[in-house]
């Protein structure tokens, strides 16, 4: 069996040898060709490195929309869950009010034609002498209620 296995062995050693001569004898021993040979490899390294590079940059440019469309998906994502909720409330007021047809006609008295009909005369007046529709907020605020305030307001004084 030692026989048979270093034969084997001895047998590939040879056919390797074989095989490999020739190769080593093809090889040119031209200086020039040579030359041309390495310049020729340098040539393919130095497109394979500018390939490389070109895929790069275009691999940054492609991160870059990708962030910028994931950026736009969740603003749009953000946008339909607002949408979503002034819808929901519309829809809410909408069967609210329609539910209550006194609270209904009040509503479009005062908002649809301009003056509800359940204010005195001169608040009446004063919404049809005002342009647009009336206010719903104090568009002097704080200083409105800093003014209505007592000057003499009593303060307390803790030791």
């Amino acid at each position: 069996m030692k026989q048979g296995l270093a034969r084997k062995i001895v047998g590939f050693s040879l056919v390797m040898l074989a095989v490999a001569t020739p190769a080593a004898v093809a090889q040119p021993s031209d200086p020039a060709q040579l030359k041309s040979m390495y310049d020729d490899a340098m040539k393919q390294l130095q497109a394979a490195q500018d390939r490389r590079n070109e895929l790069s940059a275009e691999n940054e440019r492609l991160k870059a929309q990708v962030a910028q469309l994931e950026k736009e998906v969740i603003q749009q994502r953000e946008d339909i869950r607002r949408s979503y909720i002034l819808w929901s409330h519309y829809q809410a007021w909408s069967q609210f009010i329609e539910g209550q047809p006194s609270l209904l006609q009040r509503f479009r008295d005062f908002f649809v034609e301009g003056t509800p009909a359940t204010l005195p005369a001169t608040q009446a007046e004063s919404i049809r002498a005002r342009e647009g529709p009336p206010l719903l907020f104090d568009p002097q605020w704080p200083f409105s209620e800093i003014r209505a305030t007592p000057a003499s307001a009593p303060t307390t004084n803790t030791p």
